[in-house]
Formats: structure tokens, C-alpha cells, sequence
């Protein structure tokens, strides 16, 4: 059974300032990468719903559903996006947390565009690799599975032949 492939983008940017989403937009734009906006967690998830992504950059501080909220629930579903927060507070409860929960990285605001760039570009390309080695799993599971159905029909029809073999010397 062939699964049904969600559109993909390169970064999904979460950030309750319409002005700091424009910004980072144009910014991975220009690095030639697509992406996607939420204004909040609750977005976020829907749009991770819709489409896969390489990586997601977002803020940790939002109404609804906050930035560490979002980590969790990327973690809850087994989805291995690199989750990058862009923070005014490098020291916060929040970032610390973030991190022991397993965000890949942080830049704190103001952020310097090199460090936002080279951070994104490994984000991405961390992503990629992820999704590649998870499509290849489940490639390998689906032939699994489909070997074990042909071992266990096969297992069926010996048992058939000999179920016949007993019948034609009886």
C-alpha cells in the first residue's frame, strides 16, 4: 500500500511578529530555501500536519501553544525535525529546557544574519538526511512486511500439500 506523500518545504518559521516573519522569510528565501509561516504553536501544528519539513525555526515565547509546547508535540509524534528557536532571553528557563528537551539550536535576537544562516543550513541539511533515512525505513518495513506475507503464504501451501499427501495415502 503506497502512502499518500505531504507536500515538502525546507523550514517551517513560527513567530508571533508579523514584521520578524517577513524578515526571516525573505532571509531563507534568499538562501534559495521554501518555507512555510505560523503565527503561533497551534498553526504550527496544523501546517506540520499538512507538510513535511526539513526544519522548523521558531520562537519560544507565544500565546496559544508556546515554542517548548511545540518541541514536545514534534517529539510526542516521532518526527525528527531540527527545531531551531530564535529568542530575545539566551539564558531563560525556557531555552534551557528547550534544549534539554532536544532543540537543535538557538539564536537569540538581535541575531547577526551569518549565525542565523549557517544555523538554518544545518538545520536543513540535518533534516533532509533525516527524512531520507526515514523514508528509507519504511521502504525496508513495507518489503518486511511484504516477505514476511510471502513466507507466510508459502508457509500455507506446504502445509496444504501435505494435508494432501496424508489425504491421497489414507
Amino acid at each position: 500500500m503506497k502512502t499518500i506523500e505531504k507536500p515538502r518545504r525546507n523550514l517551517l518559521i513560527v513567530d508571533d511578529e508579523p514584521e520578524l516573519l517577513e524578515i526571516l522569510g525573505t532571509m531563507v528565501e534568499m538562501q534559495g530555501y521554501s518555507y512555510e509561516t505560523a503565527t503561533d504553536g497551534q498553526e504550527a501544528l496544523a501546517k506540520i500536519r499538512s507538510f513535511d519539513f526539513h526544519a522548523i525555526m521558531s520562537d519560544i515565547s507565544m500565546p496559544n501553544l508556546d515554542g517548548v509546547e511545540l518541541l514536545r508535540f514534534v517529539q510526542a509524534k516521532n518526527l525528527v525535525i531540527p527545531l531551531i528557536f530564535v529568542t530575545a532571553f539566551d539564558s531563560s528557563e525556557q531555552v534551557q529546557e528547550a534544549l534539554r528537551l532536544g532543540a537543535f539550536d538557538f539564536v537569540t535576537k538581535p541575531f547577526r544574519t551569518e549565525d542565523l544562516n549557517r544555523v538554518t543550513a544545518r538545520a536543513i541539511d540535518f533534516g533532509k538526511r533525516s527524512l531520507k533515512i526515514q523514508s528509507q525505513v519504511l521502504e525496508a518495513m513495507g518489503t518486511l512486511s511484504s516477505a514476511k506475507e510471502v513466507l507466510r503464504e508459502s508457509k500455507m501451501l506446504g502445509l496444504l500439500r501435505a494435508q494432501n499427501r496424508l489425504k491421497k495415502v489414507a
